[in-house]
């Protein structure tokens, strides 16, 4: 995702003073920090330029067969975010810093097998014209889990002007590869080859990176699957929560309604991880401010929701027009469905996200029963239509935040119940 500099030899955010053991001692610059928050935001810009140049490129049915192997490879990858939390956590204790390269390579390998193991069953799920583009798609798994260490590392290490560099830098040879299938007329798998291209360069830059940093630790640590599998159970439930519908739609539903419905749906996508920022910059501060933090946070998250739809509304057949092409015409109801839908899943990120920061696992549990839930009722009955697999889908999120709401609910009443307490104490 890149537009940004490359010549991260002078950048200053990458050249400490100290050694790189005492870099997560020292808190990041502002310059710094600005930086990658402006690397993020030009990346996620990149991330749809590039889907409207890949409508184009596939049309419906295409694409479609695009978003439901993508959304499949992002639910594979889910270790790379992992990886990436978990490996930069690591920095702070010089005793258990790691690179983690072995165990990502390791991680990457075998999902690149499982995938081309199972290609036959998936692109029958999925309606493919054969294994290629299944296998083509397992080609990005492992460069993908190794970028995850790689961005651990540099984040870990404090080293923003290169991990701001790689974020952008994974959405602008994505970009790329794009216009290049554009220009050739490609296909789905070579689509993917192109990605897998992409996800290699990227790489490729994530490990000249991270060369000192790599050199300087131990690359094999046994407790980090171990610590990765316990830590992000709720992380993997709330990217499964996020990606269900796509599976079906496209499983369930013709090819022409698939290809719109994944565009449709990257509006709802958009409304989650836009607003992720809330959960990130917010939630970890409720153990000062209290509850109250939670329900400004969720307010914020509605009233960006109620913009959005606000806009689209104005006219969402020439919005979906313009990105897509008039092979896409007459799918603008359901991107304001599908805004709906996102608003719901970034208020089940937010209540996850707060859970996770006090450690708690319970709504991580409900998040799975939710994804249990829309699997089975949209496999055996509620898969007729789009509108109907939305609407499961928007039920089972709902769920996960009725659940948070009670549980916040709960724990304020009980905190005001102690403090109570405490003050009837104090008065005897």
């Amino acid at each position: 995702m890149n537009a940004g500099r490359t010549d991260v030899s002078t950048d200053s955010a990458d050249e400490p003073s100290e050694a790189p053991g005492n870099r997560t001692e020292r808190t990041a610059g502002i310059g710094s920090g600005a930086l990658l928050g402006v690397a993020m935001g030009v990346g996620n810009a990149l991330s749809y330029v590039f889907v409207l140049v890949l409508t184009r490129a596939l049309g419906t049915a295409g694409f479609g067969a695009y978003s439901a192997l993508i959304t499949l490879g992002i639910v594979l990858v889910i270790p790379a975010g992992a990886f990436q939390v978990i490996i930069a956590r690591r920095w702070a204790d010089e005793e258990a810093r790691t690179s983690g390269l072995v165990a990502a390579a390791g991680t990457g390998v075998a999902l690149t097998g499982l995938t081309c193991l199972l290609a036959a069953p998936i692109g029958d799920i999925f309606h493919l014209d054969g294994v290629a583009a299944t296998v083509a798609m397992s080609l990005m798994l492992l460069p993908m889990t190794l970028t995850g260490a790689f961005q651990g590392m540099l984040l870990g290490a404090e080293r923003l002007g290169r991990l701001s560099t790689l974020y952008v830098l994974t959405a602008a040879t994505r970009l790329l590869g794009a216009f290049v299938c554009l220009a050739i007329d490609a296909n789905v798998t070579q689509v993917f080859v192109a990605m897998a291209i992409a996800a290699w360069l990227t790489a490729a830059y994530g490990w000249w990176a991270c060369r000192d940093l790599a050199a300087t630790t131990r690359r094999h640590s046994p407790s980090l699957l171990a610590e990765m599998a316990r830590s992000n159970s709720t992380l993997a439930a709330f990217t499964a929560l996020t990606n269900v519908d796509v599976l079906l739609v496209r499983h369930f539903l013709d090819e022409h309604t698939s290809g719109g419905y994944g565009l449709a749906s990257t509006f709802g996508r958009a409304m989650c991880w836009g607003t992720q920022f809330i959960a990130l910059l917010v939630v970890p501060r409720l153990s000062r401010q209290g509850s109250s933090m939670i329900w400004r946070a969720a307010a914020l998250v509605v009233g960006i929701g109620a913009i959005a739809a606000a806009v689209v509304a104005i006219d969402a057949d020439a919005l979906v027009r313009l990105i897509g092409g008039t092979a896409f015409d007459g799918f603008g109801t359901l991107v304001l469905a599908c805004i709906a839908l996102g608003t719901l899943w970034a208020l089940a990120q937010l209540w996850l996200f707060s859970q996770m920061a006090d450690d708690d696992t319970t709504l991580g549990k409900v998040a799975w029963l939710a994804v249990a839930v829309e699997l089975v009722v949209g496999w055996l009955w509620w898969h007729d239509s789009a509108e109907q697999i939305i609407g499961l889908a928007a039920g089972c999120a709902a769920l996960v935040v009725l659940v948070g709401v009670v549980r916040t609910r709960r724990h304020a009443v009980t905190q005001l119940e102690s403090e109570e307490d405490l003050l009837v104490t104090d008065r005897t």
